[in-house]
């Protein structure tokens, strides 16, 4: 089943754009930290739901003041990227891996 696509944004860049600064002012990143973005698809047969998955990499803020970095960690967003807005990337979670156990 295919979702919604945005027809001003039919390949999430822009949204991609937007997550990716909301997330570095949440966060309080520094200008080199690598954030990526990826919408990660249920492996289980009887889900439907598609999430989104911020990875951040050798970050520098606020609760990591270390200019090393401590190297990745993952934010979790339980819904698919077309309708992640500011107010969730204000309330997403962080997940213990990127290989965390899936829950709804």
């Amino acid at each position: 089943m295919k979702g919604f696509q945005n027809p001003f944004d039919p390949d999430g860049s822009k949204t991609r754009t937007a997550v990716r600064l909301w997330t570095i002012e949440k966060l309080k990143l520094d200008d080199a930290a690598v954030v990526e973005i990826i919408e990660h698809q249920c492996s289980d047969a009887n889900c439907l739901v598609s999430e989104t998955v911020i990875s951040v990499e050798n970050t520098v803020d606020e609760g990591n003041p270390d200019t090393i970095g401590k190297g990745s960690r993952f934010f979790k967003i339980s819904k698919p990227l077309v309708y992640v807005r500011k107010i969730d990337v204000a309330t997403m979670r962080e997940m213990p891996s990127a290989n965390a156990a899936h829950r709804h």
